[in-house]
């Protein structure tokens, strides 16, 4: 699976652009249809498999497919099915509407992210575990560390109560455990 979706970008890619340069004129519903079918596509894939390690990234990528496919729905009513400019005028509110949508959710993720990443410092700072030297282990470690949320084995919580300082800070096993379930 790890193929599938570097694969699936590329030929998304690659076929908006052979849309973008190549339907024009009379074929604009027939390109909307392909459009519309690859983000039909893109979602049936997306419910099936669980791509990110994440559930708040899956579920933003989910969104922002599900977005993608309400505009392409509309991009289909503006390939000729609308004949009046009012009705063309509603809709295009309405798609902007649903991008600002997008922009907010995918803004509100960024900063919970930004939030998570602080709330993980804060901790750091107050339980003093100092911010090891870049190497193998600690890149390992670093794609393993997902502040608090939750995983495929469960919500990982750290209390207080469950850290031992001075097992933190002369240890650097308990370092790496404890970055283990952040």
């Amino acid at each position: 699976m790890a193929v599938v979706h570097p694969l699936a970008f590329v030929l998304r890619r690659v076929l908006y652009s052979i849309i973008i340069v190549f339907m024009v004129g009379d074929k604009v519903f027939f390109g909307a249809l392909l459009l519309l079918l690859n983000c039909l596509f893109m979602l049936c894939f997306l419910a099936s498999e669980a791509q990110w390690e994440d559930s708040l990234i899956n579920r933003q990528h989910f969104f922002n497919e599900v977005v993608l496919y309400l505009v392409f729905a509309a991009l289909m009513c503006f390939s000729g099915l609308l004949t009046t400019v009012n009705e063309s005028v509603s809709l295009g509110w309405l798609v902007i509407a649903i991008i600002l949508t997008m922009i907010i959710y995918n803004a509100s993720v960024i900063l919970f992210d930004l939030c998570m990443y602080i709330k993980l410092l804060v901790l750091r700072y107050r339980h003093k575990i100092p911010l090891l030297k870049p190497n193998k282990t600690t890149k390992a470690l670093k794609s393993k560390v997902i502040m608090g949320r939750k995983r495929k084995s469960g919500l990982v919580r750290v209390t207080p109560k469950s850290l031992d300082h001075n097992d933190l800070l002369t240890r650097k096993p308990k370092v790496t455990e404890f970055l283990n379930s952040i």
